[in-house]
């Protein structure tokens, strides 16, 4: 009837009115039963009258729809009765190691850090992943955001972050799973977009800075040379130090082949070697880059003409060093 269900009977469009006063306002479920035969009407709101709104389900579809909708309404009503209650230590840090597998794709700022940028994708799920579970929305994470400390680089610690989110995600074990599935989900979606956007910058300098440099414009690959070049010219100019390129550019030329490199070798190798975090890579990406356009600007250096003559080189590959005179043509080492 209208009276124990809430329900407007003459709009036919399945809209609810103030339930009824309960007897018992702790009576869990009979709010259950209410909530889900409301649930059933809504589906069915095609029909015209509430009555018929069940019925113009099947069997199994209604059932389904009750038992999302009463599973959903208990663990609403169990977080909003949770939420004042304080977790227990044992809880917050199971809760903290969750959440930090969830988040451990972000790897922007690098290690056990997290961005700011990154965090603000949790709170769009619904843009990023077309869809989400409803248990978290956008300003819930901005309130969590609002919380927390940031260096000047816009980075947080981890440890912070996951401690932040304990506290605010839904308490119950069922909207907290949810919201880290959607949590997971983002991260992984943040880091292929972080991938991308590092290949995309290394094919940018072998298109635009290393092909110009190399005689065989029209080849599959570059020579090696041309590489050991640029890092002469990088270390002759001190746009990067003898230390820094025995870090991070020598393991990255030890791994190219030793006579042509591709493109997709170039990309594999130089995104595994060189650092994770964006910073570091970018950085490090346009000292690759300036090097190169300075080699490109030096008359002496032509197309066909290297620098390094000698590429029989019994050591590591790489720029030669002060002291190699004997393995070097020139008549001045330029290192030195």
């Amino acid at each position: 009837s209208t009276q124990s269900t809430g329900w407007l009977a003459d709009n036919g469009h399945g809209f609810l009115r103030e339930p009824p006063e309960m007897s018992d306002p702790n009576d869990l479920d009979a709010t259950m039963a209410r909530f889900a035969a409301n649930t059933s009407a809504i589906s069915g709101k095609s029909s015209k009258r509430p009555a018929d709104a069940c019925t113009a389900l099947s069997p199994h579809s209604a059932l389904s729809l009750v038992d999302q909708a009463v599973a959903e309404a208990k663990a609403s009503y169990a977080d909003e009765r949770m939420k004042d209650v304080p977790l227990s230590e044992e809880l917050v840090s199971e809760r903290c190691r969750i959440l930090k597998v969830a988040l451990e794709r972000f790897q922007e700022a690098g290690p056990n850090l997290v961005k700011k940028t990154e965090l603000i994708m949790l709170g769009r799920g619904k843009t990023l992943l077309n869809f989400n579970y409803g248990k978290w929305t956008e300003q819930q994470n901005t309130n969590v955001i609002n919380e927390l400390m940031f260096d000047a680089d816009g980075c947080c610690d981890i440890e912070a972050v996951c401690l932040a989110y304990c506290h605010r995600v839904p308490r119950d074990k069922y909207g907290f799973d949810l919201v880290v599935s959607e949590f997971t989900s983002i991260s992984q979606r943040s880091y292929r977009m972080y991938q991308n956007l590092r290949e995309q910058k290394l094919k940018h300098i072998y298109r635009k800075q290393l092909k110009r440099l190399d005689s065989s414009v029209t080849a599959v690959v570059i020579d090696h040379c041309v590489i050991d070049d640029v890092m002469n010219e990088a270390l002759q100019s001190m746009i990067m130090t003898e230390d820094l390129f025995e870090t991070h550019f020598r393991p990255w030329l030890n791994q190219l082949s030793s006579e042509g490199v591709a493109e997709k070798e170039f990309v594999d190798v130089g995104n595994r070697v060189l650092p994770l975090d964006a910073k570091s890579f970018f950085h490090f990406a346009t000292i690759f880059q300036t090097a190169a356009k300075e080699l490109e600007k030096d008359g002496k250096y032509s197309h066909g003409q290297h620098m390094t003559t000698d590429h029989t080189l019994t050591g590591p590959r790489g720029p030669k060093r002060g002291g190699c005179a004997g393995s070097c043509s020139q008549d001045k080492c330029a290192i030195a």
